[in-house]
């Protein structure tokens, strides 16, 4: 057996590890690899992306699914706040059993059905997407009627303190918060 010694989480200039790079290109096979040898599952990329991000960002349910068994983090956003359920819904459709794998692994979904209408309304999922999935519309309804978000009320109750709808997002780009967050408050309940 050939023995290479080499640094297992070792990062490029963009900070992409091995492991990384194997979820990017889908290589079941390195990831087994690299994961035995130890690799950190939740390293990210200087975009805040990790591995499990890529996975489901690229579509690899049975890569997204080794890196949940491995310990990969199931609710780390990106440097935009953005986490690995959000990439389910958004890209390049609605990704059903890979949001349901995150789920079952304890991805918190708040905000989530919020979110997908943002993308509806905007275009960046076209109707289409949920048009003839019953359960997909009964889910964004059941969702959209559950008040138990703190953050959710949190948000609201921002929204109401900063004033009327005209002046509001020029008050929210005020706010001395990190930008994720600021664009988290900007949202509308939807």
């Amino acid at each position: 057996m050939l023995t290479i010694l080499l640094q297992v989480d070792q990062a490029d200039s963009h900070n992409k590890t091995p492991l990384y790079m194997a979820t990017y290109h889908g290589r079941l096979d390195i990831i087994y690899l690299l994961l035995a040898a130890n690799a950190n599952v939740n390293a990210a990329d200087k975009n805040g992306k990790t591995p499990l991000y890529i996975a489901v960002l690229h579509g690899h349910l049975s890569l997204a699914h080794k890196l949940l068994a491995a310990g990969a983090s199931v609710n780390r956003p990106d440097n935009e706040g953005l986490g690995p359920l959000h990439m389910a819904v958004k890209f390049p459709k609605l990704d059903i059993p890979m949001i349901k794998l995150l789920l079952n692994h304890g991805c918190d979904p708040v905000n989530l059905a919020s979110f997908t209408r943002w993308l509806l309304a905007h275009g960046i999922i076209p109707e289409e997407c949920i048009q003839g999935d019953d359960e997909l519309a009964e889910w964004l309804r059941r969702e959209e009627s559950n008040v138990r978000s703190l953050k959710r009320l949190c948000r609201t109750e921002i929204q109401l303190a900063l004033g009327n709808a005209d002046s509001m997002q020029a008050k929210i780009g005020g706010l001395p918060l990190p930008e994720h967050l600021r664009f988290f408050v900007s949202m509308r309940a939807l």
